[in-house]
């Protein structure tokens, strides 16, 4: 695509001109527009005719719709490369309406969109496909930058290693025993309410996972007592982080 053939489209429509006017709208020297009109003719955008003499008028006139054929290439551009790649486009010098289709093009790629309805999505272009979605066998950054974005966990471990309640608001902990009491009205996505049998179901599931079976070794029992309690038991002194991706 060019953006100098896109600009003479948009403000020189089909008829008599004068090339000192269309140097002055792509901003180039005399030759330099000669050079361009020239590639631009034999390339099929539009036949012209230079005037005889500094100063005469020629003629110009369009074989084919620029605009719309560069947008045709910008969309496919942004369904197929990276957004860092593609935003370029959006600098062109677009007339308004297809400036907003490209715009609404893009959005639906990359950003927040939500329809009629109450469906709305947020969609986060990868230039690499994620090795795993699974919470439980993530072994690359990229895939636990993705768990850690979707995934809730019940206490949060910064980098300093200080621990923040997440969906659990507050623990008691002793050397043989970790109580968790977990946040009211959490919902799943949809809108479900997280239970302790929830929490309690996600822990054992990774208790006896293979990619964690040997570190939570140490855990006995995983239960839900009354008022909604989640409790893992240990052998004393031992020490584990419980957490879950629900």
């Amino acid at each position: 695509m060019d953006k100098l053939l896109l600009k003479l489209w948009r403000f020189v429509p089909s008829g008599e001109t004068r090339k000192e006017d269309l140097a002055d709208i792509l901003e180039l020297s005399s030759k330099q527009t000669a050079r361009y009109l020239k590639k631009w003719a034999e390339e099929g955008w539009f036949r012209y005719t230079a005037g005889s003499g500094r100063g005469k008028v020629s003629t110009l006139f369009w074989l084919r719709d620029a605009e719309e054929v560069f947008m045709q290439h910008a969309v496919k551009i942004m369904e197929q490369e990276p957004v860092e790649i593609s935003s370029k486009y959006l600098l062109f010098d677009w007339s308004d309406g297809a400036k907003q289709l490209l715009l609404e093009r893009f959005r639906s790629k990359f950003g927040f969109s939500q329809n009629s309805g109450e469906i709305a999505k947020l969609i986060i272009p990868r230039r690499y496909k994620l090795a795993t979605m699974h919470p439980l066998e993530m072994a690359d950054v990229h895939s636990a930058h993705f768990v850690a974005t979707v995934f809730n966990r019940l206490v949060r471990v910064d980098d300093t290693g200080n621990v923040s309640p997440e969906l659990a608001h507050s623990w008691d902990l002793s050397w043989t025993h970790l109580r968790l009491y977990l946040k009211k009205g959490v919902k799943f996505h949809d809108g479900s309410i997280l239970t302790a049998e929830d929490v309690a179901e996600c822990l054992n599931r990774m208790r006896t996972y293979p990619n964690f079976k040997e570190l939570w070794e140490p855990v006995i029992s995983i239960s839900v007592p009354p008022r909604s309690l989640s409790i893992c038991t240990f052998p004393a002194a031992a020490a584990i982080a419980c957490t879950c991706s629900a």
